[in-house]
């Protein structure tokens, strides 16, 4: 999910992210996975913020984390 410069600090993404998630769940997903640049603190602060359990993995050089919800 990306959010444009003009729609940052508005919310959007935190409602983006919980609709996806509600959505997910009610089709019957059981998980799901973010990745995100381990430098991409508003991300990171947007997982923390929904819950979401998170731990850094790397892959092929690049660092991340990587956050799955059940």
């Amino acid at each position: 999910m990306s959010v444009s410069d003009d729609w940052r600090d508005r919310g959007l993404d935190a409602l983006l992210m919980r609709h996806l998630i509600s959505q997910a769940r009610q089709n019957g997903l059981r998980q799901m996975v973010s990745l995100a640049a381990t430098d991409n603190d508003p991300m990171r602060a947007l997982l923390n913020q929904l819950g979401l359990p998170g731990h850094h993995r790397s892959e092929e050089r690049r660092g991340g984390t990587e956050c799955r919800s059940r």
